[in-house]
């Protein structure tokens, strides 16, 4: 049931809803930049509505909404996706050693309180407001509305994972610790009219084996199709989640989403979905799930039903940067991890979290963990950056040597 908390001094109504469905989707959506689909109404209902998201999977909607009461239409101001977690699953911003010293010290670490989208390591804005001369202070209000409720439930943490600059300067400023313990591996389209003109930017090495690496798809008598917006159909989710099944077996890892989600946001958001398929003679092999937001495209998840040789890069890196560059999109993140992406024209770029505790002496302890860990992620992310596929330029002291 929605909570509500009314600031009549500022005209302010806090409400707490334990479902996205109770919140006006025109109200959540107007407030949400048009680059992250992952943040769209229509896709955390349909995380919760299938059931992928609720407090049986240990993901407990807990979303703020402020509104101002002054306004003809009590318009929301601000809001953040929010949830009370039993684990840790499902995050890719590791806890667990938190919560074993928890356990050990006689603890309880869970519930917390988190700010992310379920299953979706994607730095995007999670204090979400207009963008409006009220912007920083709004900022701060969903934080401590979400700190307040930290308090109510006597919760160990709260928690903002995969945050914006904006957000991660909010955080700061509200004396939370500020972490970097992963990275996203971002493409940056720089102006690029064609593949040709992407590969050039590389270095011969990386050049020369993309362009193999390509070839060898059709050698393989592989084509791929992307099918996006009004071409969706109902079988296509069937395939994308055949092909996910399968990665989730080889790999032994959990399988998050289920069909009925994916058929959800077919039906409501197709315009922001992009499935690349791998057909041999006209039949599926694998496929690939993309999210498309106003400029920019994100990688989510990919599946195959057998081996084949380079078609993870192809399917996966290769056609979602020429489609990038066919539809004019600024950036493509193909998610955490991996540093092979790296020499498949990707950079990585550290993902933030921050993090407060209810306990100071812990806060404390763990301040310490986090300064170290970031230094170590800063000089490890200027190392991966140097072994870039990019052709080098010459250094300052080389040019007059």
């Amino acid at each position: 049931m929605a909570s509500e908390i009314s600031d009549q001094e500022n005209s302010l109504a806090f409400e707490i809803v334990d479902s996205i469905g109770q919140i006006n989707a025109r109200d959540w959506n107007r407030i949400v930049p048009a680059d992250y689909p992952f943040l769209f109404h229509e896709f955390l209902h349909a995380l919760e509505e299938s059931g992928c998201v609720s407090k049986n999977t240990g993901w407990a909607p807990q979303h703020i909404l402020i509104r101002n009461l002054s306004s003809q239409n009590q318009e929301v101001i601000g809001a953040a996706p929010l949830y009370l977690k039993g684990h840790s699953w499902g995050e890719f911003i590791f806890d667990f050693n938190w919560a074993h010293g928890y356990e050990q010290a006689g603890l309880n670490y869970y519930p917390k309180l988190i700010s992310h989208t379920p299953f979706t390591p994607v730095t995007a804005p999670k204090l979400l407001v207009p963008d409006d001369h009220r912007a920083s202070k709004t900022r701060q209000l969903i934080v401590r509305t979400a700190q307040k409720l930290a308090r109510q439930f006597n919760l160990s943490s709260t928690h903002w994972h995969f945050v914006s600059e904006e957000d991660s300067a909010t955080l700061n400023s509200l004396e939370f610790l500020n972490r970097a313990s992963t990275f996203e591996y971002i493409w940056n389209n720089q102006g690029y009219n064609s593949m040709d003109d992407f590969l050039g930017a590389l270095s011969s090495r990386k050049r020369k084996k993309i362009r193999s690496e390509r070839r060898s798809i059709s050698k393989q008598g592989i084509s791929i199709d992307v099918v996006q917006g009004e071409e969706l159909e109902p079988s296509h989710w069937k395939l994308i989640d055949l092909f996910i099944q399968q990665t989730v077996e080889k790999y032994r890892s959990h399988k998050y989403l289920s069909l009925d989600f994916f058929q959800r946001i077919g039906q409501t958001i197709p315009e922001n979905l992009v499935l690349f398929l791998a057909h041999i003679d006209q039949n599926p092999v694998a496929g690939s799930f993309c999210l498309q937001g106003k400029n920019k495209l994100f990688g989510r998840y990919w599946g195959t039903l057998a081996e084949f040789r380079n078609l993870h890069f192809e399917i996966c890196y290769y056609a979602a940067i020429e489609y990038c560059i066919e539809k004019g999109l600024s950036e493509y993140s193909a998610g955490v991890q991996g540093d092979h992406k790296l020499s498949r024209g990707f950079l990585p770029r550290l993902a933030r979290s921050s993090h407060s505790f209810l306990s100071p002496s812990i806060e404390v302890e763990i301040g310490h963990y986090i300064d170290r860990e970031t230094s170590h992620m800063q000089a490890y992310c200027e190392a991966l950056d140097y072994y870039s596929a990019y052709a080098k330029r010459p250094t300052e002291s080389a040019l007059h040597e």
